[in-house]
């Protein structure tokens, strides 16, 4: 596994199975690759605009 495997298991306090198993099942209900790192960031941006309820308010990078 990952290093990044075993960060997110001791951070969300979960057995390695447990979280190997919810990955597979977000997969399978998503349809995204968490191979694929295009998908995965469109993936984040999504959750991320969801929790927020919307646009970001604030642009993320400064304007030139």
């Amino acid at each position: 596994m990952p290093p990044c495997f075993w960060v997110m298991r001791w951070t969300l306090n979960v057995h390695p199975n447990t979280l190997r198993y919810r990955v597979r099942k977000a997969v399978a209900l998503s349809g995204i690759s968490v191979d694929d790192p295009d998908q995965r960031l469109v993936a984040m941006l999504r959750l991320r605009l969801a929790v927020n309820g919307g646009p970001v308010a604030e642009a993320p990078f400064p304007a030139r």
